[in-house]
C-alpha cells in the first residue's frame, strides 16, 4: 500500500469517530448540506443602516416574494432555521400559521420561512439567534481623537454603499432580484470587509477596533453553534435565513467544516 492510499484508509477509519463527536448518527458518505440565505430586513430595525423600507404586503411584492419561496422549494429543505430571538413566541406563531389562524407579517421569517416551511410540510421552525455584541462606539471615539477617522469612514462606507446598491435593486426590480443581489459574492464581500477595515483603529497597546470585532465575530460563531445542534443527520438540508451582515462569517464556517456541504442560494434562486 502506498502512502497516499495509506492515508486515504485512515481518513475513512476516523470518520465514523468525527460524526460520533458531533451528534450525528449516519453513515458519512453524505453530508449534511447546509444553504444560507442572506436577507435584508423588510421591517424597520435599528440597524447602522437600513434600506428604504416599501411595502412588502403590497399585492406585487406579495407575487414576488411567492416566486422567490417557489425557488427556495427546488433546495428541498429538511429543516429551516432563522434570526429570531424569542423561540417560543416563533413555534407559537408558526404553528398558528400552520392551523390558519395566524395572519403573516411583513417579517422576514413570516414570508420566508413561514410561506416555505408549510408549503413543504415542515413541523416546526427552528431558531439559530444569538444575540449581537457590537458597538463600535470605543473604536469610533479612538479614530476622532486619533487621526484615524478616515479608517473609520472607510469601514463603514463600505456598508453604505451596500445599502444604497439595494436601493437601487429595490427601486426597479424585484424581490427575488434584490435577494439574487445580496447573496452575490460581491455583496456578501462588500459588508463582511467592513470588519476588517474597522479592526485596524488602534495603535501600540490599543486595540478598539480589534475589540469591537472581536465580539461580532464571537457572537457569529456562537450562531454557528446553535445551528449545529440543530443538525441530527448526515441526510439533512437545512435552510438558513438570516441577516446579510453575519452571511460572510457563517458561510465560512459550513465552508471550513469537514463535515458539512455549502450550498450557494444562487443555484435555486435563478
Amino acid at each position: 500500500m502506498n502512502r497516499a492510499s495509506a492515508i486515504f484508509t485512515l481518513l475513512l477509519l476516523l470518520m465514523p469517530l468525527l460524526w460520533a463527536q458531533t451528534g450525528l448518527k449516519s453513515s458519512p458518505a453524505s453530508k449534511p448540506q447546509i444553504m444560507v440565505l442572506a436577507v435584508f430586513h423588510l421591517v424597520s430595525r435599528k440597524d447602522v443602516f437600513t434600506q428604504k423600507q416599501g411595502d412588502t404586503l403590497t399585492p406585487k411584492r406579495q407575487r414576488e416574494i411567492e416566486r422567490v419561496v417557489e425557488r427556495l422549494r427546488a433546495f428541498h429543505p429538511t429543516k429551516i432555521a432563522v434570526e429570531h430571538g424569542d423561540d417560543g413566541k416563533l413555534s407559537e406563531r408558526y404553528q398558528q400559521y400552520l392551523s390558519d389562524k395566524y395572519v403573516l407579517t411583513a417579517d422576514e421569517t413570516d414570508q420566508y420561512a413561514f410561506r416555505l416551511g408549510k408549503e413543504i410540510g415542515l413541523s416546526r421552525i427552528d431558531s439559530v439567534y444569538y444575540p449581537v455584541s457590537f458597538d463600535p462606539n470605543e473604536a469610533e471615539a479612538y479614530a476622532n481623537a486619533h487621526g484615524q477617522k478616515a479608517v473609520w469612514d472607510a469601514a463603514f462606507d463600505r456598508e453604505r454603499k451596500l445599502t444604497e446598491q439595494l436601493d437601487e435593486v429595490l427601486a426597479h426590480g424585484t424581490m427575488l432580484e434584490a435577494l439574487r443581489f445580496m447573496n452575490s459574492e460581491s455583496a456578501i464581500d462588500l459588508n463582511g470587509s467592513m470588519y476588517l477595515v474597522l479592526d485596524r483603529i488602534g495603535a501600540s497597546t490599543e486595540y478598539p477596533g480589534a475589540d469591537a470585532v472581536s465580539r461580532w465575530y464571537a457572537s457569529n460563531l456562537h450562531i454557528f453553534a446553535n445551528l449545529m445542534r440543530l443538525i441530527t443527520s448526515p441526510d439533512d438540508r437545512m435552510l438558513v435565513i438570516y441577516g446579510q451582515a453575519h452571511v460572510k462569517l457563517l458561510r465560512s464556517f459550513v465552508k471550513g467544516s469537514p463535515d458539512l456541504q455549502f450550498i450557494d442560494p444562487l443555484s435555486v434562486l435563478k
